[in-house]
């Protein structure tokens, strides 16, 4: 198709959406790199429960998924917007209420439900916003805020866990870009077409098995770079790593608000093997390269890798699930992706922390790139032959 005659992309109710879509992943960001380290220091947890600690968000998250499939599937992407970034809202308060590890472990599960509706529902709003045949381009600028969350929410959070506000700062933050998301996406609710409940027969659906393979080979992926997400912060404390590991993930998100549009400009056109197998590479090259890291630079050699990798993974596997079902159901598509990518990122921190008194981190580490290799070969055995479904399928 002649650049003349390209279905436009960058509507105003998109760019409102994503930059909704960036206040809520900040809030995911800031909390997911500073909870391990609060709870080991608040609460005195043992490296399994900071683990936990960490990652019950996305525990939680597992449960909202198909929860959001479910409301999706019976009340369409407006309402379910509105109710779940109102209830994202609530819960991203509730860490200002409780003062032990139980009470903060039950507000990370019911922010994870919130987040795991609230984020299947912005992001199916998006999708459903872009053109068919820049599906891949569009799942790259729609995720590219999620690529400033990953890098700015880390550092934003170290730098105020280790300021003078400590934890409460990082908290008031969260509120903060709570706040803004749930201005943005209800504002922008009052654009989309309301999707009245389906009067069908049967269920509405809350799985599409067709984006399952995928969010499988990514969900692999997602416990290596959620180990690091997790334990990087503690690995490095005290090390000559430390200054490097400040701004790790600023050069992870620097890295992928490069290679993430392009990638799926090159998706869009020459297919997804080619995007998806260097990512795969990337993925594992970044994670052994973090692991072995003696000195600064190559430690963030390696968050340059996993920017190539595991980012454009994830736009890119976004795109590879919607563009095998129908049309409608791009939010179900993207509630089942994440569905199975949550459980990755949110399960692997708390499993692989138990393995850290007797390996250390940087074997933790290692172990991730392992599953990254793994996740390479389900993609080529298996998961790259899910059938596409005809961009005009209702």
């Amino acid at each position: 198709m002649p650049p003349a005659a390209r279905p436009p992309l960058f509507t105003p109710l998109f760019v409102m959406l994503a930059l909704a879509n960036l206040a809520s992943t900040m809030v995911f960001y800031l909390l997911m790199a500073t909870m391990a380290t609060h709870a080991a220091a608040a609460f005195g947890a043992s490296p399994a429960e900071a683990g936990l600690v960490s990652s019950i968000f996305l525990i939680g998250g597992l449960f909202g998924r198909p929860l959001a499939g479910f409301v999706l599937g019976a009340y369409g992407l407006r309402r379910v917007l509105v109710w779940s970034t109102l209830a994202y809202l609530l819960t991203s308060a509730g860490y200002l209420l409780v003062p032990s590890l139980v009470g903060t472990l039950a507000v990370r599960f019911a922010h994870g439900i919130a987040f795991g509706v609230s984020a299947s529902a912005a992001l199916g709003s998006v999708m459903s916003l872009v053109p068919a045949a820049r599906q891949g381009e569009g799942a790259g600028w729609a995720g590219a805020g999620v690529a400033v969350a990953t890098g700015l929410g880390p550092f934003l959070g170290f730098a105020l866990l280790n300021g003078p506000a400590g934890m409460a700062g990082v908290f008031a933050a969260v509120l903060g870009f709570a706040l803004v998301a749930a201005a943005l996406a209800l504002t922008a609710s009052r654009s989309l077409p309301p999707q009245p409940r389906r009067s069908g027969r049967g269920r509405p659906a809350i799985i599409e098995r067709p984006a399952l393979p995928i969010g499988l080979v990514v969900a692999l992926t997602a416990i290596a770079f959620g180990s690091i997400l997790t334990f990087l912060n503690t690995y490095t404390l005290g090390t000559s790593l430390a200054p490097a590991a400040s701004g790790y993930f600023v050069v992870y998100a620097s890295v992928l608000l490069v290679a993430r549009p392009f990638a799926g400009v090159v998706q869009d056109r020459h297919g997804d093997d080619v995007v998806l197998v260097p990512a795969l590479v990337a993925v594992s090259a970044g994670v052994v390269t973090t692991a072995l890291a003696e000195h600064g630079v190559v430690l963030l050699l390696g968050a340059a890798f996993l920017g190539v990798g595991y980012g454009t993974l994830i736009s890119a596997g976004q795109a590879f699930a919607i563009a095998r079902v129908p049309r409608g159901h791009a939010g179900i598509a993207v509630a089942s992706f994440f569905l199975v990518v949550d459980a990755g990122t949110g399960i692997g921190p708390a499993l692989l922390g138990t393995l850290v008194p007797a390996v250390g981190f940087r074997g933790v580490f290692l172990a991730g790139a392992g599953l990254s290799v793994a996740a390479l070969g389900f993609y080529l055995l298996a998961a790259r032959r899910t059938p596409r479904v005809s961009a005009v399928t209702p």
